[in-house]
Parts: C-alpha cells; sequence; structure tokens
C-alpha cells in the first residue's frame, strides 16, 4: 500500500504508520501553511490512531524543516541556532549529509 507516499516521496508505507502510530503515537508541530487537522482526517491510518496523535500549537511559528536541515548541512552552510549545538556536533562529527563527489 502507498501510505504517504503519493504526496511526500514515499517515507512511510501504511504498514509502517500502522506499526509506528498505534503503538507509540506521534508528535506534530504545526508549521505555517499547513493543516495537520485536515491531513490527518484525509488519510485512513492517521485517521484510525488519531487518538495517539498530539499536534503542538507553537506560539512562534517555526517554518524549519529536516529537509532544510540537511540541506544546509549538505551545502556546508551553518545549522547553529536550527538545531541543539549536540545535534549539530553529531552530524558534523559523524559527517551526516556530506555531498559526495
Amino acid at each position: 500500500s502507498s501510505g504517504i507516499n503519493a504526496e511526500y516521496g514515499g517515507l512511510w508505507s501504511n504498514e509502517d504508520i500502522e506499526r509506528i502510530v498505534g503503538r507509540h503515537g506521534l508528535v506534530v508541530i504545526r508549521r505555517s501553511g499547513s493543516d495537520p487537522d485536515k491531513f490527518i482526517f484525509g488519510h485512513d491510518v492517521l485517521y484510525k490512531y488519531r487518538a495517539n496523535i498530539m499536534i503542538a500549537y507553537e506560539p512562534i511559528n517555526n517554518d524549519v524543516s529536516s529537509t532544510v536541515i540537511r540541506r544546509l548541512a549538505s551545502r556546508g552552510l551553518s545549522i547553529r541556532y536550527l538545531v541543539p549545538d549536540t545535534v549539530s556536533d553529531y552530524i558534523k562529527s559523524n559527517r551526516l549529509y556530506e555531498e559526495t563527489s
């Protein structure tokens, strides 16, 4: 089954979502322009486990995504203040997201 594949590039299958959200739950941080309630309503498996999903409404808009963090890190640009120092240190010391030639 396709899961969130069609809209989000094959991130999770429905089976993965069932296992993760059903057993452990999910925290969603709302970003400007997103409507997590509408997305959950429109996705059968997420809707089934909606009681296991907590939506965090930030008082300040947070438009930083993991995609942006990976892109910045892969281009050698600073991610300081976007992630905790320990995360930045881990990414650097393990050479994550470095472009390979």
